[in-house]
């Protein structure tokens, strides 16, 4: 219940703020969604649900965006599940309304699943998640961060500023030999 006493739930969902919004019939179409879950290692399956608000909400048209070159479209796909491979993804949703209204919401980098190895490099880009040796992780510790099962770290002198404490089981491997 809100501030006034009145329910928090409107349309099968619960209003966040402390009095419950409320939608007229002249507002503009508008979505949301969230996924459950949005982190993994290796592979993901993640499934979204879509919400709409607005004066009209009878969607006619569904699409979703994944960000890794798959989309989905139809008129059924307020809720749909998709797989993922290693990478930060950014999701986008468009849905269209039976007045050929469209709304667009885009989460960046929502979907992150961290490859089981990920790379160290003095030249990488350091880009996450450290796909590779091109997008390798200039340092350590930041490579360590996303939890991989293996590091493979590229020749070189690297500098760690303060103690490094592993908590978890992770390889941790020179490319170029020992020295």
């Amino acid at each position: 219940f809100d501030l006034d006493g009145s329910n928090r739930i409107e349309n099968v969902i619960v209003d966040m703020g402390a009095y419950e919004k409320t939608v007229s019939l002249d507002e503009e179409l508008s979505c949301i969604f969230s996924a459950d879950p949005v982190e993994g290692l290796e592979s993901l399956e993640a499934h979204f649900t879509a919400m709409v608000f607005g004066g009209n909400t009878n969607i006619v048209e569904y699409t979703w965006d994944f960000g890794d070159g798959h989309s989905d479209t139809g008129a059924n796909l307020a809720e749909v599940s998709h797989v993922f491979l290693p990478g930060y993804h950014t999701v986008c949703l468009t849905v269209k309304n039976d007045a050929d209204e469209e709304a667009e919401y885009t989460r960046e980098q929502y979907i992150r699943v961290i490859p089981c190895t990920v790379y160290v490099a003095k030249n990488g880009s350091d880009q996450p998640p450290y796909l590779d040796w091109d997008t390798a992780a200039a340092s350590l510790p930041v490579a360590l961060e996303l939890g991989p099962k293996k590091v493979l770290v590229g020749a070189g002198t690297y500098t760690i500023g303060a103690q490094l404490n592993i908590v978890k089981n992770v390889e941790l491997r020179s490319f170029a030999g020992p020295e």
